[in-house]
């Protein structure tokens, strides 16, 4: 590299890096514009809107229950507890969950528990209706599907 191309090349940089104190940050703002994720609404009350709860004496358990949404990526755990018979639970589920566009995908079952498992565009829903004794404890679980 001959002395006049490296001269060229270090009053480039030079001036490259002086912009941001000739000119201010506003200036640097324009150019690179910075993207903050917004904030990730966190449990308590807030729940996905999008599945259903049956109204079948089930009292929710924040404490129990954990719901992220950021930048259209949810996962949720959320838990309720209350009084019903499995299989009123799961007839609620296949019949309401499609009309929130989830598609059903199978359910297993045995003596006291039920889990169904829903898909919709990239997300995974998994309800679990559980009796122990004379309570009835349900579990909904949302997950992002991975990139097949």
């Amino acid at each position: 590299m001959n002395k006049r191309n490296l001269v060229v090349l270090l009053s480039a940089g030079l001036l490259f890096s002086a912009v941001p104190w000739l000119t201010g940050c506003s200036v640097m703002n324009k150019i690179f514009v910075k993207t903050e994720l917004p904030p990730p609404v966190s449990a308590g009350e807030t729940q996905p809107a999008d599945i259903p709860i049956p109204h079948l004496n089930f009292t929710h358990r924040p404490e129990k229950s954990i719901f992220l949404e950021t930048v259209g990526v949810r996962t949720a755990s959320i838990k309720y507890e209350g009084s019903a018979h499995l299989e009123d639970v799961v007839a609620f589920y296949e019949t309401q969950m499609p009309l929130h566009k989830w598609q059903h995908q199978g359910t297993i079952s045995a003596d006291s528990l039920h889990k169904m498992a829903f898909t919709r565009k990239r997300e995974k829903c998994e309800v679990t209706a559980e009796n122990k004794g004379s309570d009835t404890y349900l579990t909904i679980k949302l997950n992002y599907l991975p990139m097949q």
